[in-house]
């Protein structure tokens, strides 16, 4: 393959034949490309009829903007660009509830939203009565390796095509944020605003947000009956207690149900600021999952992170604020959320336009602010009891 560049105004063509980049050739990036391909893909057993692919809502690995309808209620498409930190090391917790902790959790989308056989499967044949079935007897109420039960990679190892959730891994640790828009309001006054407001509270850390897988998951482990007190966390520190449903950590599960119900969330990465059914009327999509019931949320959601914020309107679980003014208005109906880490932040218009700014400018180049230590209370490297 190669590339010219034509200048049209004179008619030439300057440069002829710019070679394109060599083909991958260690293991590592030959993994890489063909997860790009899988995730690219709708064909074979990643969709029915080869209708939808993981990049339909993702393009370039990143959002399509759309707020869809789950089973767990309206939730805008998560940008995959912010899944895994530049060193690849550091993965964020999975879904606007924290309800998959695993790359390889979405199986269960491409088998129940795309209709494909899956990729965790006895047999490569495409049929579906090769998947294995990792959600357990009892169903979503009671997986026993998927969503944030178990392992659903350690499950795909047992199958016949045992690597392709890894190599799908492996192309979203590659994916960065695009390159942010720096212009308009002053990014330098508006990082400021940003900690007198004390966003780093939820949006700070190496995602730009405090959401950060804290254990290993492992086959057939279950933190569901694990309080965070037998976990090891005696206190959720200076977390606000209207933030989460208790601030008694042995009457709090590290794997538990939102009010409205099931699937279980990792409790210690969920924060509850108010954006819940907020919003103007007529905006957003209506708290209601797809099968008709009260959508799962009302107890607070998984701190998304700022990366690529500035491409990503509207904003919020569903999609309720059009526009980051409109999300940042202190008068607006998302004051709640504003004031998250600061009860008492009273900025002016101008403070609002620069803070507007900077988090426009987020992007993978960005020096990240630390989450305060006491806004974090998850168990670190808690084992997963096997029953």
């Amino acid at each position: 393959r190669s590339f010219s560049r034509i200048d049209l105004a004179s008619q030439t063509t300057p440069d002829m034949s710019i070679a394109s980049a060599p083909q991958p050739v260690t293991p590592a990036e030959q993994e890489e490309l063909r997860g790009q391909r899988f995730f690219t893909t709708g064909l074979g057993r990643w969709s029915s009829n080869g209708w939808v692919s993981c990049v339909s809502c993702h393009p370039g690995g990143t959002t399509d903007n759309v707020t869809w309808v789950f089973p767990a209620g309206p939730r805008q498409t998560v940008d995959t660009s912010a899944t895994f930190d530049t060193t690849g090391g550091i993965q964020r917790i999975l879904n606007w509830t924290a309800i998959f902790d695993e790359v390889h959790d979405f199986e269960l989308n491409t088998r129940a939203v795309a209709g494909g056989v899956g990729a965790i499967v006895s047999d490569a044949a495409l049929d579906v009565a090769n998947r294995i079935d990792f959600v357990g007897p009892g169903g979503i109420p009671n997986p026993a390796n998927g969503f944030n039960v178990g392992s659903a990679a350690a499950v795909a190892a047992t199958g016949a095509t045992p690597d392709d959730w890894d190599a799908i891994e492996a192309y979203i640790r590659t994916l960065r944020t695009p390159v942010a828009d720096s212009r308009g309001g002053d990014v330098v006054a508006g990082r400021a605003v940003f900690m007198a407001a004390n966003c780093q509270n939820c949006h700070g850390g190496a995602l730009w947000t405090l959401s950060e897988r804290y254990f290993q998951p492992v086959f057939n482990g279950d933190l569901r009956t694990l309080t965070l007190a037998a976990a090891g966390v005696a206190s959720i520190g200076a977390v606000r207690a209207d933030q989460v449903v208790t601030t008694d950590t042995s009457a709090m599960n590290v794997l538990q149900n939102d009010a409205n119900g099931a699937p279980q969330r990792h409790t210690c990465v969920v924060r509850d600021v108010g954006t819940f059914d907020a919003g103007a009327s007529g905006r957003g999509a209506a708290e209601v999952r797809q099968n008709g019931g009260a959508a799962q949320g009302v107890d607070g959601f998984n701190v998304p992170s700022l990366l690529n914020i500035g491409l990503g309107a509207p904003y919020l679980h569903n999609g309720g604020a059009e526009t980051l003014e409109e999300l940042l208005d202190p008068n607006g109906e998302f004051a709640t959320h504003l004031r998250a880490g600061n009860q008492v932040f009273t900025p002016s218009a101008t403070d609002i336009a620069n803070l507007a700014a900077f988090l426009r400018s987020i992007d993978d180049s960005t020096p990240t602010i630390a989450v305060p230590a006491d806004q974090r209370f998850c168990p670190e490297g808690v084992v997963p009891p096997i029953p």
